[in-house]
């Protein structure tokens, strides 16, 4: 099989694919005010040019692709674009991830169409405080999708809870708990300041490195990685059925093992998710005829894939907000 090399010599395998920059929740580090009055300024990428660019990746050695956002979820072809990507044979892990509010409704269709990875953000485990993150008092809906993703046949879940200082950090042991009769994976992910949120980050950001002794002194044991493992260390411990994941992009060696690329809902390039820059691809979408032109520019743009981001000097590149590009 083909391989992908950055300049760094990573194995880069794994493409995070934005649907849209909308989302229906309000989250307090993400979208505060929400989407209502942005308009999107282009056109959101076709399902025609995803699978133009799930081929091309496919031929570059990519055997793993997110769908994001925004909230995917909102699109109206979402089932179809599940559906032309999961028969491109040499994809072999085809993952979604959704905040949760209509996979009661969808669960069976997105299964049915081919998906087979769900991650699922939940901040909290309790109404309050969840409407008090996302703007929205639906956590009954999420925990919903959750047991209508199990009855689709899902067989394992991710969770991810972006840790907040002050505001969610008590409910880390509900959180384990929540695993330990559940076929799911809880991630606590660290907070990563964007270009709009620097005053919430520095009121409420919490390093999640601690966490790792203290489940270590619990006796989880950290989980051997893949390929097409993406940031998260994962740990397990024989009296739980599920796991405990660790996100945290503020360890030095955290970009050490980075196997990602990512395309906006635009059909643009980012080489890292706080990159300065994002290279245009719809000019190589529009026919199956490209695809040998498209491949050869992402590899030469990859050798520009930097080592690492600056996050630790407060570099947020151009992601204003996580929405813009998906996690």
């Amino acid at each position: 099989m083909m391989k992908c090399l950055d300049a760094c010599g990573r194995r880069i395998s794994y493409l995070r694919l934005s649907l849209t920059s909308q989302c229906n929740l309000r989250c307090c580090y993400c979208l505060p005010n929400g989407c209502a009055g942005l308009a999107l300024a282009q056109r959101q990428i076709s399902p025609g040019e995803i699978v133009r660019l799930g081929r091309a990746f496919a031929g570059l050695g990519f055997s793993k692709i997110r769908l994001s956002g925004g909230e995917p979820t909102l699109r109206p072809d979402l089932i179809q674009i599940i559906a032309l990507l999961s028969s491109l044979s040499k994809i072999a892990q085809l993952a979604l991830t959704t905040n949760g509010l209509t996979l009661a409704a969808l669960a069976k269709p997105l299964f049915g169409a081919g998906l087979r990875g769900l991650n699922i953000s939940l901040d909290s485990l309790r109404p309050g405080i969840f409407a008090r993150i996302t703007g929205e008092d639906k956590l009954d809906e999420v925990f919903d999708g959750l047991e209508a993703a199990y009855a689709a046949g899902f067989k394992w879940l991710k969770v991810n809870t972006v840790l907040l200082g002050g505001i969610n950090d008590h409910e880390v042991e509900d959180f384990i708990e929540f695993v330990r009769q559940r076929p799911v994976t809880v991630r606590f992910i660290e907070l990563m300041q964007t270009g709009n949120n620097r005053a919430f980050f520095l009121q409420h950001h919490l390093s999640v490195a601690p966490l790792a002794a203290r489940l270590a002194a619990d006796g989880w044991c950290p989980k051997p990685r893949s390929a097409l493992d993406g940031p998260a260390v994962e740990y397990e411990h024989p009296d739980y059925l599920g796991r405990v994941g660790i996100i945290a992009p503020y360890c030095e060696n955290y970009c050490s093992s980075c196997n990602r690329l990512r395309i906006d809902a635009f059909a643009s390039l980012r080489l890292c998710l706080f990159g300065r820059r994002s290279f245009p691809l719809r000019p190589l979408l529009a026919s199956d005829g490209q695809q040998d032109e498209l491949k050869a520019i992402v590899r030469s743009l990859l050798k520009k894939k930097s080592s690492g981001h600056s996050l630790l000097s407060g570099k947020t590149g151009i992601t204003a907000n996580l929405a813009q590009i998906g996690g």
